[in-house]
């Protein structure tokens, strides 16, 4: 690895002479080190296969374009192949993880509210999101039947709920996708920094950003707060609720398809079973609330 590294450092900086460091936890699919000349230092993010350059090149789009509307995010330098690894250097931002300062939690919610605000004005219709497609995929080889997770009655009434929202038309607009004080920086000078566009798309907002704070273990007061710096109040909130929930139910099949698919281990089996029990429970699925985590 040592040897790429230096292969790719050397592709970018004229200056050979550098140090590096793996950042542990940097992500789940990314290796990640801090590559440090005498005067400065940057992010060096690597996946193996060439393949993996669209992400980057993604992640790039969304950053220049989210600096522009005035968001906290690294700049990205450059991104590229070599070696087989697809890689992206972008600026190194002093601070701390947002899960390290706890008794910033609510500062965080509430600056992630202020900032999707704004990058959710930038149309991104090139990263769009096909529900049609989404759907298609997510039933095709009646999945659901054939792992006896739904019966055919409950497939049908997913259906028609899912039906009833993803094939309205909207105009895809920047989302970030994965908001969390996990992808924060906080700055020595308590500036906040939102990185990670991995999972950014072209998509329906808000909803779609408050459709991740629903789905997971977010927790009502960081909702509020996220709500609040975004200027959704709760009459706005109740108004969407049918929305969320749907798209919700839709984000906890596509996950639970994948990790039957996928065999993951216990922690993954839990999650199966208690998706699949919520999911089975549902008594009105023309109802406004299907699931009240965090409602």
């Amino acid at each position: 690895m040592e040897n790429t590294i230096s292969c790719i450092v050397k592709s970018v900086f004229e200056n050979n002479t550098f140090s590096f460091e793996q950042i542990k936890g940097g992500g789940v699919v990314n290796i990640v080190y801090k590559i440090s000349f005498d005067d400065t230092s940057y992010i060096l993010r690597m996946m193996q296969g060439k393949e993996y350059l669209s992400v980057y090149q993604k992640e790039q789009w969304c950053s220049d374009a989210a600096i522009t509307v005035g968001i906290k995010t690294p700049k990205y330098i450059v991104t590229g192949v070599v070696d087989g690894y697809a890689f992206s250097f972008q600026e190194h931002i002093e601070g701390v993880q947002g899960t390290k300062v706890p008794h910033e939690t609510q500062r965080i919610w509430f600056a992630l509210g202020e900032y999707s605000k704004k990058y959710n004005s930038i149309e991104a219709p090139q990263f769009e999101i096909d529900y049609g497609d989404t759907i298609n995929e997510l039933f095709s080889s009646d999945f659901f039947t054939a792992h006896s997770l739904f019966s055919e009655d409950i497939i049908t009434n997913i259906k028609k709920r899912l039906g009833s929202v993803v094939f309205r038309d909207f105009k895809p607009k920047l989302c970030h996708g994965n908001l969390h004080p996990s992808n924060v920086i906080v700055q020595p000078s308590g500036a906040i920094c939102l990185i990670d566009w991995g999972t950014a798309s072209g998509n329906y907002v808000p909803y779609s950003e408050l459709v991740e704070l629903f789905a997971w273990n977010t927790g009502k007061d960081n909702i509020r707060c996220f709500c609040e710096g975004y200027g959704i109040n709760g009459e706005d909130l109740h108004s969407m609720m049918y929305d969320i929930q749907t798209l919700v139910l839709l984000r906890l099949l596509k996950v639970l398809r994948s990790k039957i698919e996928r065999a993951e281990d216990a922690k993954a089996s839990e999650f199966v079973l208690s998706t699949t029990k919520n999911i089975n429970e549902i008594v009105n699925f023309e109802g406004e609330v299907l699931f009240l985590k965090n409602v």
